[in-house]
């Protein structure tokens, strides 16, 4: 429920931006990192909110307000780990967030060095097996579907390596990247997130289908 209140408000206050109305997007960021009591979740302990601050940081930019955008860059930036599927870990899409404010702060060969890693850890989840833990419970996919993490260690792991690779300046092989995602799972959010970010994501990776004539 978190996760998708949170792509909501997000997603609303990045429209909100284009629109060119930077009070309204501050106040879904707000909103996406202060959950209200009757949603019945709020974030965990080292749950990262690196994506928050650096949508944040953006606004207030945009404002006018530098102090305290410099705040949130240096909140983002200054994150280390994250907590996804009932575990901590050092890597995950928060990391791309995390790692666009460290050129901004003048910690440049730090950005490369941990888009590099984020590049590498994304090559070995993809080889991981999937594993159950002790909190299984909090992942009803596995409990009430037949879902094999295995797979999901290997999308999660793509897209991991395009996120990367975008600041890596491997743009073409980022976009492939993403598509591969979309290829297995059509649903992610976050790959089609970033197509679209790079215009790409009405370019047809298949012929179109046509009608055929019906046979007699």
């Amino acid at each position: 429920m978190l996760a998708q209140y949170r792509i909501a408000q997000v997603s609303l206050g990045r429209k909100a931006l284009e629109n060119g109305k930077a009070e309204v997007a501050l106040e879904h960021f707000t909103k996406a990192n202060q959950p209200p009591p009757n949603l019945g979740e709020d974030f965990r302990y080292l749950q990262s909110r690196s994506d928050l601050n650096y949508w944040k940081g953006r606004t207030l930019t945009m404002l006018g307000r530098q102090k305290e955008a410099e705040e949130a860059y240096a909140a983002s930036a200054n994150e280390a780990q994250d907590f996804k599927q009932m575990a901590v870990t050092s890597y995950s899409a928060s990391t791309f967030c995390r790692g666009l404010w460290l050129p901004a702060l003048e910690r440049e060969s730090e950005a490369y060095q941990l888009f590099s890693v984020l590049y590498q850890y994304g090559q070995q989840l993809r080889q991981l097996p999937g594993e159950i833990d002790c909190f299984a419970t909090s992942l009803p996919n596995m409990l009430v579907f037949e879902d094999d993490s295995t797979p999901r260690n290997q999308v999660e792991g793509k897209f991991l390596q395009g996120l990367a690779l975008l600041q890596l300046r491997d743009v073409a092989e980022a976009e492939a990247c993403f598509r591969e995602v979309l290829e297995f799972d059509p649903s992610h959010y976050e790959a089609t997130d970033q197509l679209r970010a790079l215009n790409v994501l009405n370019r047809s990776v298949t012929p179109p289908l046509t009608s055929q004539e019906p046979t007699s």
